[in-house]
């Protein structure tokens, strides 16, 4: 299947939210400045989020298509008319006016997949739109009325990428089952499929649980790409300067999927705090790690949320974005623009290459508590253990690994080379690496996107800071 995705051999990264037009009295923030600002920053996609097709200002839907397509963007559309498709109805307290699409006649089904396919002709012939964002944290029971219009998107528009997104692994049996709705639902009040296990205190039988919603997601939608958003830099029990093990964990399992399936997949990171959080301001080296921690497990899309602060959400006290809560082209902005210097200079490599496994060298450090026992939820903290599925203890020209703080290393291979990308897993020590050879090789190092030729049996890499990256690449 020829698409967008399949069709470019970089990483691509994509922003759930473009840039807000005005709403609840704000000022409107779509402008081509904020575009130019974020395709310099190395975004390729963005996404539509409160400017909506099939809605009376569906105008700013297409004035946010020219940008794009002015300053070299590519969207993701969003219609108004998706919603109905997989609407809960009365269970969902935001959409009561609506009926559930399982509650639709067969009538009433064609009426409604007649109305979007004309809404969808208006916009999805403009090559700058190359797909739908079509739903977003899905439930079991959204899948027969999104897989209703998805065959029909994909008969007439198979060129084009039909997106939705998943709810992570760390979510209540009510939103397993009916989508981000179930969110604000009693679990004991939700019907349960029998191939839903029970919930789990357990949090490491969550990506098992995880598992077996993914497997009937991709068994029944056919996906173009497998996402997820679960979300590593939040405090945790109270307690900051930790990261939420889902960075792992999902990312090693959507690596998992895209080898046994043969499908892209991709990962959301945050760019800043919904809520005002203890953490302060999102730092470079939590951006960065974000960013290399997916790289590092070959995911073929980083999607960041809210990418451009969605101003129509006044309720939430925080900020976030590369364009922030008041216009302004923040500081993550400029850290996603120092990121892509080295993720340009790799990104075709490891895509064209195929995700062998993840090693691990040194001790980790962290400046979070030494104790955890006495903290909330402390087992969603990373402490230095990788996820088994993809952990491997050697890779073919690789003698010894070692380092000062703990980095890890996605190791790929191509037809002709094998690759490292080494990411310092901190995000508050600096490290050296040292990766030594079984021989005198030549080798491509790349860092901070400037690749330098070395002839050596090894490789050392000295001051790597919290999060960041180095790459290396030699002959089979």
């Amino acid at each position: 299947m020829k698409n967008y995705l399949s069709e470019t051999e970089g990483i691509i990264v994509g922003l759930f939210c473009a840039p807000p037009h005005g709403s609840n009295g704000n000022p409107n923030y779509m402008t081509e400045e904020n575009y130019r600002a974020l395709k310099a920053a190395g975004v390729d996609l963005i996404m539509g989020n409160n400017e909506i097709f099939s809605t009376p200002e569906e105008g700013y839907a297409f004035a946010s298509i020219a940008l794009c397509e002015k300053t070299g963007l590519k969207y993701f559309a969003y219609d108004d008319l998706s919603g109905y498709f997989y609407s809960i109805g009365k269970l969902c307290p935001w959409t009561k006016n609506k009926k559930a699409f399982w509650e639709y006649s067969e009538q009433e089904k064609k009426d409604l997949l007649e109305r979007y396919a004309k809404s969808l002709e208006r916009y999805m012939k403009n090559d700058t739109c190359v797909g739908v964002k079509f739903s977003d944290e899905i439930g079991w029971a959204m899948l027969d009325g999104i897989k209703y219009a998805k065959d029909y998107f994909d008969k007439e528009y198979p060129d084009k990428i039909f997106f939705i997104n998943m709810l992570g692994y760390n979510v209540s049996d009510a939103e397993y089952m009916y989508g981000m709705p179930g969110a604000g639902m009693p679990d004991k009040a939700t019907f349960r499929l029998k191939e839903m296990p029970e919930v789990s205190v357990e949090y490491a039988t969550k990506i098992g649980r995880w598992d077996i919603f993914a497997n009937k997601v991709l068994d029944t939608l056919d996906l173009p790409v497998l996402t997820q958003d679960s979300y590593a830099m939040e405090p945790i029990g109270g307690v900051n300067n930790v990261v939420n093990r889902c960075l792992y964990d999902l990312s090693s399992y959507l690596a998992t999927v895209k080898k046994k399936r043969g499908i892209p997949v991709g990962n959301f990171i945050q760019d800043g705090h919904w809520d005002k959080s203890s953490r302060g301001p999102l730092t470079k080296s939590e951006f960065d790690l974000q960013v290399n921690v997916l790289v590092a497990y070959g995911m073929d899309m980083i999607l960041i949320y809210p990418g451009c602060w969605p101003t129509e959400t006044n309720c939430l006290t925080g900020n976030a974005g590369l364009i922030d809560r008041n216009g302004q082209v923040s500081p993550v902005c400029d850290y996603m623009k120092l990121a892509n210097r080295q993720l340009r200079a790799v990104d075709k490599d490891i895509r064209s290459a195929t995700f062998v496994g993840m090693m691990a060298a040194g001790e980790f450090k962290s400046l979070q508590p030494k104790d955890l026992s006495g903290i909330e939820w402390n087992d969603a903290i990373f402490v230095g253990e990788l996820p088994p599925d993809t952990l491997i203890g050697a890779f073919a020209g690789v003698r010894e690994v070692k380092a000062t703080s703990q980095c890890i290393l996605g190791c790929f291979e191509s037809e002709t080379h094998r690759m490292c990308y080494i990411v310092n897993n901190s995000i508050s020590f600096a490290a050296d690496c040292f990766v030594s050879l079984d021989g005198e090789k030549e080798i491509a190092y790349i860092r901070d996107g400037a690749e330098e030729k070395i002839v050596s049996d090894k490789v050392e890499i000295y001051g790597l800071p919290a999060g960041a990256s180095a790459f290396i690449k030699y002959k089979k």
